[in-house]
């Protein structure tokens, strides 16, 4: 927040003072979480405001449709793209009809990534706590394919976030997807409008 102090125009002067710091595993934990500024009266600083489920977002029909990297990795993908794939229709509305039919595609066959490794990372370790207690030999085999899977799952983990933070380089065989997450999130408050303000710098419309 830009802060004033004089009492006229010509003995004013601007200084940023109103700030909020967080540490990484606070904002993993509040991903929404925001700040407002308040109305300054008596002292010229302004009361901050923060909510940890942010305020007004954006309704999610207006967010644009984006490819996402990850649908690659997909052993479906490439049969998705030979099926749909039209090459005698006009482009600008073809484009429409491919993505609506790569977001359909996205929820009933590639599913979420979260979700998936959650399922998996719970039944892996419903078969390591069984092998433990002595489990069958054959829950060995079951324990390598649940482990192929879930790295499957943390290399398309991987790639969302890399793609979604806009980093240019990252380093072979590490998973920061930890650094990537708040890289994106960090971005997310940067674009996002709050507020509008006029050239009197009273507040506008809400987002």
């Amino acid at each position: 927040m830009v802060a004033v102090q004089g009492n006229t125009v010509d003995t004013r002067k601007w200084a940023r003072l109103d700030k909020v710091i967080c540490n990484s595993s606070w904002r993993v934990m509040f991903a929404e979480g925001s700040l407002r500024h308040l109305m300054q009266n008596q002292s010229d600083h302004c009361p901050i405001l923060v909510n940890t489920n942010g305020f007004a977002p954006l309704p999610a029909m207006l967010k644009p449709f984006r490819f996402q990297a990850t649908w690659m990795c997909h052993n479906k993908f490439s049969e998705f793209v030979k099926t749909n794939w039209k090459n005698d229709q006009p482009l600008i509305p073809f484009v429409y009809e491919l993505a609506n039919s790569l977001q359909n595609w996205n929820k009933m066959v590639f599913g979420n990534i979260f979700e998936r490794k959650r399922s998996l990372e719970r039944r892996l370790l419903g078969v390591q706590e069984k092998i433990s207690r002595g489990g069958m030999i054959y829950l060995f085999k079951h324990e390598w394919k649940l482990k192929r899977k879930l790295d499957e799952v943390f290399k398309q983990e991987e790639l969302l976030w890399f793609q979604k933070s806009r980093m240019k380089a990252i380093c072979d065989g590490v998973r920061n997807t930890r650094f990537f997450y708040l890289s994106t999130i960090v971005r997310w408050k940067q674009n996002r409008i709050e507020c509008l303000q006029n050239d009197e710098r009273s507040m506008g419309m809400e987002w």
